[in-house]
């Protein structure tokens, strides 16, 4: 992922908890369509990394009204780092949270960072925010998700034939959940190290350069494509 969405993730917490908006009353919007609630300014469908329980959650845990068991239809891929992302196209089952917000004058913006999203440079988005329509329990709801741009898919993503990320996750776990203490902190200290710091080299470099992970850079380690990702989901 791109450095300003490392930036995203050091401050969210912190701009939310100082956040100057006053939270508007929730209330749901019906729409003539089908008895569909439309739900876009202020509930996302999510799978993946900011569902319950995942590594990205925490991020949004200060400015959750109510979370919904939802599935939709589309996409899901995994990605070499081991972790899901979604893609509204495709015909299977994808079994998610609907995640109803509050304070979304901010939130929006941040989460648009987050996913790497533009409105104005759509073809250079890593993903696209869409309306789509999820069912729970209480309905069926019109709300926001984060396509991934197919432009943008890595060559390295494995379409999850069924699915069910979340079993796809069981059977195979992802790679940040393989790392030793020690490898993390190396790999967190190569993602934050800035153009003037160098990181020594030490025998964990040569191990995570044979896995594809660290690469060398002639006087300085740096962190791989897959590496990146890494660092990026060790939160």
């Amino acid at each position: 992922m791109k450095s300003m969405q490392r930036k995203f993730l050091n401050s969210f917490e912190l701009l939310i908890s100082k956040n100057p908006f006053v939270i508007r009353p929730h209330v749901l919007i019906t729409s003539s369509k089908e008895g569909i609630k439309n739900m876009l300014n202020h509930a996302l469908f999510v799978c993946g990394s900011l569902c319950q329980g995942m590594v990205h959650h925490k991020l949004l845990q200060d400015s959750i009204l109510k979370v919904s068991p939802a599935v939709t239809q589309g996409n899901a891929y995994r990605l070499e780092v081991g972790y899901p992302v979604f893609s509204a196209t495709g015909t299977n089952s994808i079994q998610g949270e609907l995640i109803e917000l509050k304070a979304t004058e901010i939130l929006w913006p941040l989460l648009d960072q987050f996913f790497s999203f533009s409105e104005d440079k759509l073809e250079k988005s890593l993903f696209h925010r869409k309306p789509i329509h999820v069912t729970t329990d209480s309905g069926v709801f019109e709300v926001f998700a984060y396509s991934i741009n197919p432009t943008k898919m890595p060559k390295t993503a494995k379409l999850i034939l069924d699915g069910d990320w979340r079993k796809d996750i069981k059977l195979t776990a992802p790679v940040t959940t393989e790392l030793t203490v020690d490898e993390a902190d190396y790999i967190k200290k190569l993602g934050k190290c800035t153009g003037r710091e160098i990181v020594p080299y030490t025998p964990l470099t040569r191990e995570l350069e044979k896995r594809g992970i660290v690469v060398d850079k002639g006087r300085r380690p740096a962190l791989t494509k897959l590496g990146k990702e890494i660092f990026h989901y060790l939160g």
